[in-house]
């Protein structure tokens, strides 16, 4: 309310790369593991064990039944958004992707929800779809659909 801290760090020197909010809830990543913080019991915990390299982005569907994390390793990590679980491993791009977003929207009637793309360097958008807990490539999007 008045702009004060309500918490400092500690503990780990890592930086984190991407930070997002849901609800009370922080979304961070500190090296390969993400982790949350509770506004309301300002309390830190382990939320997705070791990725084994930097988390360059991560987003979660509407439903919130999945969170989808992108490392550095060129892999796509699905997990199950209420406990943090990894469900899934499958391979990226061979570009290194640093950003992840939802292709269809809710109000689309007719679009697939869980379907993302990874995108980084080379600007291709590759395109995935969670199918029976599990990440399944579509492949690069052309730039004419775009």
């Amino acid at each position: 309310d008045d702009l004060s801290p309500i918490w400092i760090g500690g503990g780990r020197t890592a930086r984190p790369k991407r930070m997002k909010w849901c609800d009370d809830t922080l979304f961070f990543n500190q090296t390969g593991v993400l982790r949350k913080f509770d506004l309301e019991t300002k309390r830190i915990s382990d939320y997705v064990e070791d990725t084994e390299n930097t988390i360059e982005d991560f987003i979660w569907d509407d439903a919130r039944r999945y969170m989808v994390i992108v490392g550095y390793r060129t892999e796509i990590v699905l997990c199950d958004f209420a406990t943090g679980e990894k469900l899934h491993v499958a391979p990226d791009q061979w570009d290194f992707s640093k950003g992840l977003i939802w292709v269809n929207q809710p109000e689309c009637a007719d679009g697939y929800p869980l379907d993302f793309v990874t995108f980084g360097r080379t600007g291709t958008a590759h395109l995935f779809r969670i199918h029976n807990d599990r990440c399944v490539a579509i492949g690069p999007i052309a730039e004419s659909v775009l």
